[in-house]
């Protein structure tokens, strides 16, 4: 007779069920990651997909522009010699600030025309209903764009008329956005002084501009949350089943 504490364990089938489960759990919330992300570069999240990205990589092109566009004139020393023909001096800054102008409505035109571009391919490709934003919101975000780019080539230009140098000013320009308002600016510091000087500064307030496009309080472009992916249960070999004590006789002792 087969004593109880040599009975053949239960099988582990409830144990790779889990373990299924919860591959199976892991795979369907990477497929819904997957879904969101593609979900926001269709043509209808055009607005909230571009806009935050302005103050973050359109600053410095446009600040760089704003040096350029000045500063050249003193590094050449052709101020002068356009001084001496008809045009006077603010002609020649307003001709110039024209022209930078022109130049920045261009640029935001195309980063949204290649935006939608972009999107209307992945809507495509995932055979999806293409849908846009309303007009009215379009025609704000290009206004904020091409406000947000042109605050920061004013900075350039300012510089660059100031030190009447362009490495200087794209130096000088290019420290100030890097360290002072994307780095320290943007630091976890919970003092009330710090927070309300923060707010006297441009590229803060450029920022909220921007991301109040999207719904997001700080920062820029950020894709959808990626779900935490649980821990999978470690795997144990299947148990053996347990030796009889009711064990055939030997074979020496089935001879004796």
């Amino acid at each position: 007779m087969v004593s109880s504490s040599a009975r053949t364990p239960q099988p582990a089938a409830g144990r790779l069920d889990r373990i299924y489960e919860a591959e199976q759990n892991v795979a369907d919330k990477h497929r819904e990651f997957q879904g969101q992300q593609l979900e926001f570069l269709y043509p209808e999240n055009l607005v909230s997909n571009l806009t935050p990205g302005f103050p973050n990589l359109g600053a410095p092109i446009a600040l760089i522009l704003g040096a350029l566009a000045v500063g050249s004139e003193y590094g050449w020393t052709t101020f002068k010699t356009v001084l001496t023909q008809r045009p006077g001096r603010l002609g020649l800054y307003f001709g110039k600030l024209l022209a930078l102008g022109i130049v920045l409505a261009l640029l935001v035109v195309l980063i949204f025309a290649a935006g939608a571009a972009s999107g209307y391919v992945v809507g495509g490709l995932e055979d999806a209903p293409v849908g846009w934003p309303a007009a009215g919101e379009l025609a704000r975000a290009l206004g904020a764009g091409g406000l947000i780019l042109a605050i920061w080539a004013a900075l350039g230009v300012l510089l660059a008329t100031l030190l009447r140098s362009t490495a200087l000013s794209i130096r000088i320009g290019l420290v100030y956005y890097f360290v002072l308002e994307t780095s320290i600016f943007n630091l976890l510091i919970q003092n009330k002084a710090f927070r309300e000087a923060r707010e006297f500064f441009p590229g803060q307030n450029l920022s909220f501009l921007a991301n109040s496009f999207s719904g997001q309080a700080q920062g820029g472009f950020a894709p959808p949350n990626r779900p935490s992916r649980p821990r999978r249960p470690r795997s144990y070999p299947l148990p053996t089943p347990p030796r009889s004590s009711c064990s055939p006789p030997s074979s020496s002792a089935a001879g004796t």
